[in-house]
């Protein structure tokens, strides 16, 4: 059946009781992992996060190997670089800063989705705002409460596709280069330039890459210690791979806390470990 909106109804705002919801569901989340570092709980991956810029904003490298051989910190040195921008604030602030900018990523993969498909924001039926976060609504928790990047690596490729409509080829380059420096993997959206014919795009993304992996860690690195950064974090994550580890994580290479497309692939096809009990040591493993 096909609808018809009324020029008021496609300019509708969003229903005000949506906007309550995700107030009270943002503010909860945004509160937990903050409760948490309160009262000395477990924080997760912030910790890391602060520890990280620290070490870098004072000119050490973020790449050193922890008691089992492996980086405590797996992403590239931009990542690390960006964490040493805003590590000086102290380990709280940086945390409320964190949560914020989540909180817009997460603003942004509702309602851009809507824009793409539908060309407009505004008067869509409340289905299409709330129903994906719904149906994820632990994996967005989990970025909060763990400090995960997720919800800010899908905004950013989300931005890159609203940019690249418009033709604005240069913020499209940028958002993509600042994902793929993050961490690694959205570099995977290049062959979609590509066969796009998004050539300047293709151009503006290389170029940021660039500032992104080297100028920008040079400015606490100095040129060769940021060139060094990025060839241990190359040799140590991207090419630490085979039939038994993946980026240095053996214990978890392959289990269900991979959530990646490739230890999802070996988890299908080969009887490797797919999850183990601890409590229950004499019970064999689940593949």
């Amino acid at each position: 059946m096909h609808l018809e909106y009324s020029r008021a109804e496609r300019n509708s705002p969003i229903p005000k009781y949506l906007l309550v919801l995700f107030a009270v569901v943002v503010t909860a989340f945004c509160v937990a992992p903050i409760r948490n570092h309160l009262r000395k709980g477990s924080t997760k991956d912030y910790p890391l996060w602060y520890e990280t810029g620290e070490r870098v904003r004072h000119g050490q490298s973020a790449y050193y190997k922890d008691r089992n051989g492996e980086f405590p910190f797996m992403y590239p040195p931009a990542a690390a670089a960006l964490l040493a921008l805003v590590s000086g604030l102290g380990k709280l602030p940086l945390m409320i800063l964190l949560v914020g900018i989540n909180t817009i990523a997460w603003v942004v993969c509702i309602v851009v989705p809507v824009y793409l498909v539908t060309g407009t924001i505004r008067g869509q039926p409340p289905l299409l705002y709330w129903l994906p976060s719904a149906c994820c609504i632990f994996y967005i928790w989990s970025t909060y409460l763990l400090g995960g990047p997720a919800m800010i690596l899908a905004a950013s490729i989300l931005a890159m596709l609203v940019f690249l409509r418009r033709q604005i080829f240069w913020a499209a380059g940028l958002l993509l280069a600042f994902a793929a420096a993050a961490k690694a993997f959205p570099i995977l959206a290049l062959p979609y330039l590509i066969y796009r014919r998004h050539w300047k795009a293709l151009g503006y993304t290389f170029l940021f890459l660039f500032v992104f992996l080297l100028v920008l860690p040079a400015f606490f690195r100095t040129p060769n210690g940021a060139w060094d950064d990025l060839d241990v974090w190359s040799r140590g994550m991207t090419m630490s791979y085979d039939t038994s580890v993946i980026g240095q994580r053996k214990e978890r290479s392959f289990t269900w806390q991979n959530g990646s497309i490739i230890a999802e692939v070996h988890r299908l096809m080969r009887p490797v470990v797919a999850d183990h009990d601890d409590n229950f040591p004499g019970e064999p493993p689940i593949t």
